[in-house]
Parts: structure tokens; sequence; C-alpha cells
């Protein structure tokens, strides 16, 4: 899957497969949700191990290629957003992956970003 998004096979692997994957988000990241996403923050932090577990949508943006996007479809997000989308660094550190984001996605932003090749239904088990 993750070649036809123009990304090496094993790129994400460690992320999708619990191996050496995303560990934490640092402080940094967590004072940019709280503070940019505050609004999603708690829903958001609720579903990020289902995200990172069994994304629904999988992607990368154009102006992202080293982070992939990771996308759950979820409930009890504000302001009609249906999905959290969680970004992650495809860059192992000594840490794992980072975490590179983490917010709520309007069903419209959804569609756009499926219909522009951006996101991709993840295969199933």
């Amino acid at each position: 899957m993750l070649d036809t998004l123009g990304m090496p096979p094993n790129s994400v692997a460690p992320v999708l497969s619990g191996g050496r994957g995303l560990k934490r988000f640092s402080a940094g990241i967590h004072q940019k949700l709280m503070g940019k996403h505050a609004a999603d923050y708690k829903v958001v932090m609720a579903n990020i191990k289902s995200c990172l577990r069994d994304p629904d949508l999988i992607g990368v943006h154009p102006e992202h290629p080293g982070k992939v996007s990771l996308v759950k479809y979820v409930t009890g997000l504000p302001h009609g957003k249906s999905a959290v989308v969680v970004a992650v660094s495809t860059k192992l550190t000594g840490k794992g992956y980072g975490g590179a984001s983490a917010y709520g996605l309007r069903s419209s932003q959804i569609k756009d970003r499926t219909e522009k090749g951006h996101l991709k239904k993840a295969k199933t088990r």
C-alpha cells in the first residue's frame, strides 16, 4: 500500500506494525496541539493508539513528504469533525518515530484529500 503513495514499503512499517513505532509526542508537540487544536485535544489523545494501530485511511500530503498521515473515524469531536489524523515522521531516531501533529478532520476535508489522492483507504487485515 505504501508504494502506491510513493513511499518505500519499509518506511513506516514499524509504526504500523507496533515495532519501534511512535513512542510519544514531545512536550512541544503537546503544547502545539493544546494551543492550535485545543477543542480536539482530549478526543484526539484518546484515539491516537487506535489511529496508529488500525487506521481507516493512510496518506502523504505533497507538501509534507517526510510524514505519513493516519486517519481514523471517531465520534465526539467538535465542529462537525468526524475523524482524527495523526501525522508521523518517517525518519527513525533513537527514540523511535516522532509524532508531528494530530487533530480532527471534517468529512469535507477527508473527501478533498481522498479525491486529490493524498489519502487512500488502508488495507484491512
